[in-house]
């Protein structure tokens, strides 16, 4: 491999284990690192597909660095208002919990990575052929992250949620609050 995949992956392994020590659960750290790396191949089909970008630049894999910090925020955001509202008493159901984090962490996310998707897509009037496609590839890979954060890492939570009052020790292991 060359020093530059070394780095790349290097960064990637950095972020995973910042989600591991700030969740304390590799569980859910994998399933926020692998919603990130999701994204990367259904952008790349959007891409083609949907707005039909036939070329591919290089400067598109920055969009892996980039998505990586947004999705880890968005993840981390999500994290600690759900662990919040976990905190706040054992007397609320999980779909109280969950609805308390969506109305809390979902309006900040959908603004942030809204706007950060349209400040991407604005390159979609650049005249440099690479700008461009950069600019709509990142757009998307911040929106397919954006959903994958509201539909797919939730259920990481609740289900890490369910194991932990089940109170068995193989169910426990790797989720949240163990």
């Amino acid at each position: 491999m060359t020093h530059d995949a070394l780095l790349a992956i290097g960064s990637l392994i950095f972020v995973y284990l910042c989600m591991i020590v700030h969740t304390r659960s590799p569980i859910v750290a994998t399933v926020a690192m692998a919603q990130v790396l999701a994204s990367v191949p259904i952008g790349v089909y959007l891409h083609r597909a949907l707005f039909h970008v036939d070329q591919f630049y290089v400067l598109n894999f920055l969009g892996l660095f980039i998505i990586a910090g947004i999705g880890a925020d968005d993840s981390f955001l999500l994290f600690d208002v759900w662990k919040a509202e976990v905190d706040r008493g054992p007397a609320r159901t999980l779909p109280e919990i969950l609805a308390a984090a969506y109305r809390a962490a979902g309006a900040s996310m959908a603004v942030t990575s809204i706007s950060s998707a349209a400040s991407f897509f604005a390159n979609a009037y650049s005249t440099l052929p690479a700008l461009r496609s950069f600019g709509i590839f990142c757009g998307t890979l911040i929106m397919v992250n954006f959903a994958f954060v509201m539909l797919v890492f939730p259920a990481a939570l609740c289900r890490c949620a369910v194991a932990h009052q089940s109170g068995t020790v193989q169910n426990l292991t790797g989720c949240v609050g163990t």
